[in-house]
């Protein structure tokens, strides 16, 4: 099963939010049988680590009964333009839309904080963010805690909460 892909238009009111300029349409490329559903940073940390490339911070546009964007991360080769979303999705789909958003480096954390959602009937900016960093509000940091999940992902691909942390905000 797979979702069809959200309207333009609202691939371009979440564009103007979030003030960023392109979207790309992503296929679902598995590179590893080991990748989670659900654990796009830790997916996209195990790739750098045995590949090398980049970890591209952004957003997956969800139309719906709630129109949303979901912070994702993706996966620059190296040497390449291209990105490569590595991570499957609960819902099957096949395909994504994209929007970059390099500049917004946020990494995934140990400290309990919230899931980043970013809904379309409000006014979107930095400040609206749900954002917590080491427990306290901030427009400039988030926290996403690791769940069980997000660690069971961790541990089957042998990476520790600190290597994804380290490798996704770029150290």
């Amino acid at each position: 099963m797979s979702s069809p892909l959200p309207k333009p238009a609202l691939v371009q009111q979440f564009l103007r939010r979030l003030k960023l300029s392109r979207s790309a349409i992503l296929p679902l490329t598995l590179l590893d049988p080991r990748h989670a559903a659900g654990q796009c940073h830790v997916n996209v940390a195990h790739r750098v680590r045995e590949a090398g490339g980049e970890v591209v911070p952004g957003w997956i546009v969800r139309q719906g009964m709630f129109n949303a964007v979901a912070y994702h991360a993706v996966w620059q080769p190296p040497g390449s333009a291209g990105l490569v979303d590595l991570t499957p999705r609960a819902d099957g789909a096949a395909r994504i839309v994209f929007l970059a958003d390099p500049a917004r480096r946020i990494a995934p954390s140990a400290v309990p904080g919230c899931e980043l959602r970013l809904w379309a009937d409000r006014i979107l900016g930095v400040a609206d963010m749900p954002a917590v960093y080491q427990g306290r509000p901030s427009a400039e940091r988030v926290d996403i805690a690791f769940d069980a999940a997000a660690r069971h992902a961790l541990q089957q691909l042998g990476l520790t909460p600190q290597d994804a942390v380290a490798i996704g905000a770029g150290a």
